[in-house]
């Protein structure tokens, strides 16, 4: 089995690739850049499944670059994905995202309409719309709407919360679920999803929902410091979530209901019974 993963720069390609070798060394992984034309001039017919990864992300937001968001994650994963079947692969897999809902809190069902606010979430749903008529009897499509992804050296919002927990000595005693997926979990459901060559709409995450306040605490038991929790912002939380986001995403309750599907049923079960505290510092 040969998979090809765009995004050669990326945290999670290069997580997935260093998964993979250790996992399934069976499985031929390699990385592609698209950051020139050169991948324009290479075949991908030796491949059976193509990752794509590749995406603008973790960037501040301006009229300047919003169009950016749509050549990077929507036109050029839909060039990604023509070349790919027309050289016959047999399977693309896109990395979503849960921003597609425009959620910071709340439940996500089958029945919970897309409303992104964000140019990332809008390109990424644009892109999914395109990708999904491209399915037929050869060529499966699978678009992967990940929770929060977390872990050593993750960016994004979990490096930011990794800094907010160096930095403090106190930390809100706030409870609250939130669904997210630790990248080797990740990496797990991706394995399955080209081991089954699943296709449609899948949503990686953990086992079970976490609370921000238990990842800190395990940030914190990582970084070799004490950290003091208090319910004195309690109040002023549960008010500015509705209103703050940068609030609402660190102590809202965003999760997915069980009846939609993680990925395949081939999950890493010596990967799921492992402690936060373990796979933080894998």
């Amino acid at each position: 089995m040969k998979i090809l993963v765009t995004g050669k720069h990326g945290y999670i390609a290069n997580s997935f690739v260093a998964y993979m070798k250790k996992n399934h060394p069976n499985y031929s992984v390699d990385l592609i850049s698209l950051r020139d034309d050169a991948w324009r001039d290479i075949s991908f017919a030796a491949y059976d499944a193509v990752l794509h990864t590749a995406g603008l992300a973790h960037m501040r937001e301006t009229r300047r670059n919003q169009y950016d968001y749509f050549i990077i994650n929507r036109d050029l994963a839909l060039e990604v994905a023509h070349k790919a079947k027309a050289d016959g692969v047999r399977q693309f897999i896109f990395m979503s995202s849960l921003s597609v809902y425009g959620m910071t809190h709340g439940h996500i069902a089958a029945d919970t309409p897309t409303a992104p606010t964000t140019n990332y979430g809008r390109s990424k749903l644009a892109a999914e719309a395109l990708l999904a008529p491209l399915a037929d009897d050869t060529f499966t499509v699978a678009i992967l709407r990940a929770s929060m992804v977390y872990g050593p050296d993750c960016p994004g919002n979990y490096a930011k919360l990794c800094r907010l927990v160096r930095w403090a000595s106190f930390f809100p005693d706030y409870e609250n679920a939130r669904d997210m997926v630790h990248v080797t979990h990740l990496c797990a459901h991706i394995a399955g999803v080209v081991k089954h060559r699943n296709g449609g709409l899948l949503f990686p995450r953990d086992p079970k929902p976490t609370s921000t306040r238990g990842l800190a605490e395990d940030i914190a038991k990582m970084q070799g410091k004490r950290l003091r929790f208090t319910k004195i912002f309690n109040i002023p939380i549960a008010c500015a979530i509705p209103y703050v986001g940068m609030i609402s995403k660190l102590f809202g309750s965003l999760t997915i209901d069980a009846s939609l599907p993680l990925s395949a049923t081939a999950f890493d079960h010596s990967v799921k019974t492992r402690k936060v505290t373990q796979i933080l510092n894998a």
